[in-house]
């Protein structure tokens, strides 16, 4: 509810301030095409999000949504060949600079929306830390990105270059993804905060740059689709980021709960019953909830308390190494958009809404104002 007001004010201003738009010829809607990317993006979507949680990753709900996918991508691509106004039009990837950056795009929504969703489960399940805390030592990332966003943009529009920036940025971030990895339950909330810093201003280097590959290398007919798709492919990236990097989690949390389990003695002196109460504790959402932990803790029989306690210890330790394997992950994706950005084709910035073709041709390198003067 907190967010309502603020979504009022901005429908307000955009009814009261946007700027109008000339009015163009009617064009035939894509609705086949609409209806087709959606039968594409929805099964894979729940299939991520399903797999490994509620079903099986091998399992024919989540086989099937796959398959589904699949063949909805073939209808699509069969619709878009033929449709008068497609809603993707599928000759934007014969653009090497557009399907380079849709896919740097992909990479880096995996990278921060991991990022995102995983560092409160460290702070809270690992460190310790409440919530409120934990809502302190995120904040840093976000304010660090839109600083870092504003600073690069302007950078950006003084040398026209931003190749560069965006090289400098995904480093920042990959290394600021790997001091987290490097985190343990020892961690301090200040060194928690710098990484998050580190990570942030990375992203906010890099975050607008490939929006504005895309917009700079289409046609001013095409800006809008372009956009939309930079977009698309960003949080795609995410949703399907999240869910392989919760796949990550679990398999090393539940490899190193089999080395550690073992390791406390004297479980084999409980009752069954006490036994399997602990075993629930397996589960690291618990770690989450400090009070419900409390509360586990204190209906538990004296005898029990000395392997609560050691139990809590493994399993915060377990989750850390999941955890680290999240953050290693993300550091690997984000140094293969390192790699695509080395590839992708540096070009003067538009400096008009003049519409610009793919077939233009592309001036050497040389002086920045001279290279744009023909632009101008």
């Amino acid at each position: 509810w907190v967010f309502l007001p603020f979504g009022v004010i901005a429908l307000a201003m955009i009814m009261t301030m946007f700027p109008s738009v000339p009015k163009k010829e009617k064009e035939p809607v894509d609705f086949l095409g609409s209806v087709f990317i959606s039968l594409v993006i929805v099964p894979v979507l729940l299939a991520f999000s399903w797999a490994g949680s509620k079903y099986p990753w091998v399992s024919p709900e989540i086989l099937g949504l796959f398959v589904a996918a699949i063949l909805a991508l073939i209808i699509f691509v069969f619709v878009e060949n033929r449709a008068i106004n497609p809603v993707l039009p599928l000759n934007l990837f014969n653009n090497s600079i557009f399907s380079l950056s849709s896919l740097a795009n992909f990479i880096l929504g995996i990278g921060m929306f991991g990022t995102m969703m995983y560092m409160p489960m460290f702070v809270q399940g690992v460190i310790g830390a409440s919530p409120t805390i934990s809502g302190f030592i995120v904040m840093p990332m976000t304010l660090s990105l839109v600083t870092a966003s504003a600073l690069s943009g302007q950078i950006i529009s003084k040398t026209g270059r931003y190749k560069n920036i965006a090289i400098l940025g995904l480093s920042i971030m990959a290394g600021g993804l790997v001091s987290l990895a490097l985190m343990n339950m020892n961690t301090s909330n200040t060194t928690a905060t710098i990484n998050m810093i580190i990570v942030g201003t990375g992203l906010g280097m890099t975050f607008p740059v490939f929006t504005l590959t895309i917009q700079n290398a289409v046609g001013q007919e095409l800006l809008g689709v372009a956009t939309g798709s930079a977009q698309l492919f960003r949080q795609l990236g995410g949703t399907m980021g999240v869910s392989v990097m919760g796949l990550i989690m679990n398999i090393r949390m539940n490899s190193k709960l089999a080395v550690l389990l073992p390791q406390i003695e004297g479980t084999a002196g409980l009752s069954p019953e006490l036994a399997d109460k602990l075993t629930v504790l397996k589960n690291p959402q618990i770690l989450m909830n400090h009070e419900k932990l409390a509360e586990f803790a204190r209906n538990l029989p004296p005898q029990a308390q000395p392997y609560f306690s050691e139990f809590i210890l493994k399993l915060k330790e377990a989750l850390g190494f999941g955890l680290s394997g999240v953050f290693l992950a993300g550091a690997v994706v984000i140094v293969m958009a390192i790699v695509l950005t080395f590839f992708l084709q540096e070009i003067p910035l538009r400096t008009t809404l003049a519409e610009k073709t793919d077939d233009e041709p592309i001036p050497q390198e040389k002086d920045i104002e001279g290279s744009l003067e023909p632009l101008k």
